[in-house]
């Protein structure tokens, strides 16, 4: 029995645009999909679009979904001012029976021979808030690390995600973020982070938010004969992570006005 569940593994979409990739995930909110990364796979440091379209991959199973997306900003693409995150509105749930619903996808977006019910998304009921983290849990990464391996040797196929392992190592009160115990790579960033929890009768499963950042190790090194400094910047091994309900209240803030337009 697979320790992780085979559905979670369809979760990572690689994000591509015209210089560089991320990674992110689709999200289920208020019947409504969305895609969920840090604001920098999307934006640059003046909060101006990298690119104005991008490629989204993800799998399910060995099936490969891919669809491209224009970016508006403030009409389809939105990010936070405070916090390294950002989302794109990918399509509206249309109830069929129960538990079943059709994805009716925006203008913006154009489908590349994708079976809609094919796309994996993580539902509003599999998150878990900042409050409710507890450290300790084991956590995996899950994401795009494009960074890491030799191209030449094809050590890695960069379009399919890769997991890693680790632990909620402990909580930033003052920032309200989350510090795990896992090592983050160029291209993890965006990607989400699923907690595991044991409980009463099995295991739990749950979202808790996205990779933002690593946490570096800095070392510096002083001459004090010829006066001047070193410094080492290193992978400490600990990253930052976004927590799940920063995102559902930058969806809320951003949405809840043109709900309100449109009665």
């Amino acid at each position: 029995m697979r320790d992780f569940p085979e559905k979670n593994l369809n979760y990572p979409v690689l994000i591509k645009n015209k210089s560089n990739s991320g990674s992110g995930f689709y999200l289920i909110y208020k019947e409504k999909e969305y895609l969920i990364t840090a604001k920098h796979v999307l934006f640059d440091k003046n909060n101006n679009l990298l690119s104005d379209s991008i490629q989204l991959i993800s799998y399910f199973g060995e099936d490969k979904c891919s669809l491209r997306t224009n970016l508006e900003i403030n009409k389809n693409t939105f990010f936070s001012k405070d916090y390294d995150i950002a989302f794109v509105l990918i399509a509206s749930l249309e109830k069929i029976s129960e538990g079943k619903f059709n994805s009716i996808f925006e203008k913006t977006i154009k489908n590349e021979g994708v079976n809609t019910s094919n796309i994996v998304a993580l539902p509003e009921e599999a998150i878990k808030k900042y409050e409710n983290s507890l450290v300790g849990n084991e956590v995996f990464v899950m994401g795009f690390p494009v960074s890491i391996g030799n191209p030449k040797d094809n050590q890695i196929n960069y379009e399919k995600p890769l997991l890693k392992k680790g632990i909620v190592a402990g909580k930033n009160d003052i920032k309200r973020t989350i510090i795990i115990d896992s090592a983050i790579h160029f291209g993890n960033s965006g990607g989400l982070v699923i907690e595991v929890e044991k409980v009463m009768g099995g295991t739990n499963h749950s979202g808790i938010g996205i990779i933002s950042e690593y946490v570096p190790f800095i070392d510096i090194l002083e001459s004090k004969k010829y006066g001047y400094n070193n410094v080492s910047i290193e992978n400490s091994g600990y990253s930052v992570v976004v927590p799940i309900d920063t995102i559902e209240k930058l969806i809320k803030d951003a949405t809840e006005p043109f709900q309100i337009k449109s009665k």
